[in-house]
């Protein structure tokens, strides 16, 4: 992997309950480079990128994020580098969890917040959730939100951990079209 790659896949294939959803994949992002993964539903394009994100193994071919080879790294170190905004990650998070909480819980690389949060890690989630209009939700539970509040907060998430690569998997899914300000 050369220094300017962010990601590179070679051969990468992923079985998922007995089938084959990913096969062959070879693929390179650098630094600076952005990409879309376009095809249509079920092609298999948020398996892709659960794997980019470390949530996900590949079944066969080499992969290797951030510097970072799967299978020689602790991918929980990985995640903390990886600001995620998907769909998926919705159904790991428990609905009893603070709305501030799970913001924090993204400089961790985790769906849950296992330790306490500093006062700083507290201020810094509530200064992204204004950022996202999502000042009014920060003392709710996740289960009081709507798709679309949801959506805003799992984008503070994202950007908690202020990370070196964003994975966003549909990432204006439930968004409003106007600004939405709190």
């Amino acid at each position: 992997m050369e220094k300017s790659e962010v990601v590179s896949l070679k051969r990468v294939a992923l079985d998922l309950d007995g089938r084959r959803v990913l096969r062959g994949v070879d693929w390179v992002v650098r630094r600076g480079e952005s990409w879309a993964v376009l095809g249509p539903n079920g092609a298999g394009k948020t398996c892709l990128l659960s794997i980019v994100d470390g949530y996900r193994w590949p079944s066969e071919g080499e992969a290797v994020v951030l510097g970072r080879r799967f299978g020689e790294s602790d991918l929980r170190d990985l995640r903390k580098d990886v600001g995620l905004i998907s769909s998926y990650l919705d159904r790991m998070v428990q609905e009893d969890d603070s709305v501030v909480d799970f913001v924090v819980s993204g400089k961790h690389g985790s769906t849950r917040l296992w330790r306490k949060a500093t006062d700083s890690d507290r201020k810094y989630a509530r200064s992204l959730l204004r950022l996202m209009g999502c000042s009014r939700h920060e003392k709710k539970r996740l289960a009081e939100l709507s798709q679309g509040e949801r959506q805003r907060v799992a984008i503070a998430r994202a950007l908690m951990g202020r990370p070196r690569l964003l994975v966003l998997d549909e990432p204006f899914e439930g968004l409003d079209i106007g600004p939405g300000r709190a």
